[in-house]
């Protein structure tokens, strides 16, 4: 599968793996397969079971190569959860020959690594440069052929423990499956419901999930931020749930069909039949007020990002505003409740830049998914040298710059 690209989501709710082949131009991708599996031995984004993982991920990978009549033998992953960290950091070299090369990329980017100081038990995800400065000249985004003496970078940093990544390796290796590489799931959704215009002018992007909330700030073309959330989908259906006594499963399709984000658009006197327990009847509850118990959890989760927003200084350039995506975001009413609560424009992001999407793989649940095949795509040869210290060290030579949009 030489001319294949491989996207491996390992979800709270569901894992998919989704099969791209290259154009002959290699100038885009066309989906050929998909396989998805109910997830199980996650919590929050976090394996907390291997060998319940590896079940749920050898599944997806079965129905994925009955549908494309062949075998999978690699994927690249997107990662998650409360060990995600990001930072900005500086880095300076002399530059070698008078003239900034690609080696001088690679140097630069490595004096930042080494300034951080990470130790062993430290993943290194992206490396993303913010911006560059050949001696006083500041704000470039591509110095290489530039003369000077001197080059700086300050990048945009992210990492996580290097156990998240060693267990889904090792879910991975009992699927006879290797790893191409781990990007960060709210960086490959980007990759898949934003355009460049909203990279420039500021965006912040919400990834609702089910079991974590991802959030992705862009501005000036370049990620600035990225934080995750542990109240999501799964959250809001918890407490349906609560509310009107029903199980999980009962308020998941609840939610879905007749659920609503902002009680203002629920019509008022509007009824609907919910199951009962122990062979009774079903019941009769106020759609208004169902609206209202998921608009409370959604409102939580839209205030916390604004506070973060308002701390770091972001709230003030988001001149694309806000984009929503993911399965939570998949209800009535939600795109309403963000402009409300953030004042700024929104919408809802759906996945893009694969041909042939078509079915289910065109709903934002997928995000994710197809935000991985566009991100392998354009940077494959970067994954390739992600790791801890002690494979940075070796992978540091051969590795070569693209990390930016």
């Amino acid at each position: 599968m030489s001319t294949s690209i491989v996207a491996l989501d390992i979800g709270t709710s569901k894992i998919a793996v989704i099969v791209g082949a290259i154009t002959d131009d290699n100038e885009g991708i066309e989906l050929i397969g998909h396989g998805i599996s109910p997830s199980k031995g996650l919590q929050e984004g976090i394996i907390v079971n291997i060998d319940q993982a590896t079940t749920a991920i050898a599944h997806a990978k079965k129905r994925a190569e009955d549908m494309i009549g062949g075998n999978i033998d690699s994927a690249f992953v997107g990662v998650s959860g409360k060990h995600i960290s990001s930072c900005t950091a500086d880095g300076r070299v002399r530059i070698s020959r008078d003239m900034v090369s690609d080696t001088d990329l690679r140097r630069v980017k490595s004096s930042v690594l080494e300034r951080l100081g990470l130790s062993d038990d430290v993943w290194v995800l992206h490396t993303l440069p913010k911006e560059y400065i050949v001696d006083s000249r500041r704000g470039i985004q591509d110095p290489r052929g530039m003369t000077g003496t001197f080059l700086d970078t300050l990048m945009h940093v992210i990492t996580c423990d290097s156990n998240l990544v060693l267990n889904i390796e090792a879910c991975l290796d009992r699927c006879q499956l290797k790893m191409d590489g781990v990007i960060l799931e709210q960086y490959a959704s980007a990759q898949a419901v934003l355009d460049n215009d909203e990279l420039e002018l500021g965006v912040c992007m919400i990834d609702i999930g089910h079991g974590t909330t991802d959030i992705a700030i862009f501005f000036k073309g370049a990620l600035q931020h990225v934080f995750t959330m542990p109240i999501a989908g799964g959250t809001v259906t918890s407490d349906v749930a609560a509310y009107i006594n029903v199980t999980k499963d009962q308020a998941e399709l609840i939610k879905k069909e007749h659920g609503c984000a902002l009680a203002k658009l629920a019509q008022s006197g509007e009824e609907l039949f919910v199951p009962s327990t122990g062979g009774r009847p079903e019941r009769k509850i106020e759609r208004e007020n169902l609206s209202r118990a998921i608009e409370m959890r959604y409102q939580e989760i839209f205030e916390v990002i604004k506070g973060v927003l308002e701390k770091n200084g972001y709230l003030q350039n988001l001149g694309a505003g806000i984009v929503l995506t993911g399965g939570g975001s998949r209800i009535e009413g939600l795109v309403d409740l963000a402009e409300e609560v953030f004042d700024r424009t929104a919408r809802q992001g759906m996945p893009g830049g694969v041909a042939s999407l078509h079915g289910e793989l065109q709903r934002p649940d997928h995000a994710t998914g197809i935000g991985l095949l566009n991100y392998a795509h354009r940077n494959a040869p970067d994954d390739k040298y992600g790791g801890n210290i002690i494979n940075r060290t070796v992978r540091w030579v051969k590795s070569w710059y693209d990390q930016s949009f």
